[in-house]
């Protein structure tokens, strides 16, 4: 965590001596957003999941600091954290499991290309960050857990307004890499790839 810190405070000090001549103007902003999501993760010899993905609602804040570059370049560096209950129930060499999904912190640089007047087209780069429970359905008191970590890349719109306040229309895809769901064994083959894709509506207010 103090490393992803670090980096952030460096991209973000990056942001804001940026040389006159090439930065016009900058600014921070908040908001949040949510939308559907579905997790999927991949079947393994010893991991059988009941579903090929679950659907649920995702929802969060986010923050960034945005620089105009040109009148058709910007780019942004924004963190932001959303919730979920998304819960994949799968069975391992015949025992049911249930694994649960918790929130995610992600940061990233976000490329804008001004398309037209008040529309920006976005393309964004994200580190990701979650947790995952497992237990088994017969004793939901055994939980393990494991830290997820992967990368983030998105697409979308920003729609600005003269009130300050911005709407977002976005497409997500997550890869939180590869974990072993099996608790029992450390086997390689085991290990479950587990990505999400998300249409996500946010608003988000100009300082």
């Amino acid at each position: 965590m103090l490393k992803k810190a670090l980096i952030s405070a460096s991209i973000i000090s990056a942001l804001l001596v940026t040389p006159a001549s090439f930065a016009t103007e900058g600014f921070f902003y908040l908001g949040a957003k949510g939308g559907l999501e579905t997790l999927r993760a991949k079947q393994t010899d010893s991991v059988q999941f009941d579903s090929a993905g679950v659907s649920d609602t995702v929802a969060g804040g986010y923050f960034g600091y945005q620089v105009k570059f040109s009148n058709y370049f910007s780019a942004a560096l924004e963190a932001e954290i959303l919730s979920r209950e998304h819960e994949l129930d799968y069975t391992a060499n015949g025992i049911d499991y249930q694994a649960s999904l918790d929130s995610n912190q992600s940061v990233g640089v976000i490329l804008k290309h001004h398309y037209a007047d008040n529309v920006d087209f976005n393309l964004r780069f994200s580190t990701v960050s979650s947790e995952i429970a497992i237990n088994p359905d017969s004793d939901p008191t055994d939980i393990s857990t494991a830290d997820l970590n992967g990368y983030q890349m998105g697409v979308g719109f920003d729609l600005m307004n003269d009130s300050q306040m911005t709407f977002r229309l976005e497409y997500v895809y997550s890869n939180f890499g590869e974990k072993d769901l099996y608790p029992s064994t450390t086997n390689k083959a085991n290990e479950t790839a587990i990505r999400s894709s998300a249409i996500m509506l946010g608003a988000h207010y100009r300082f």
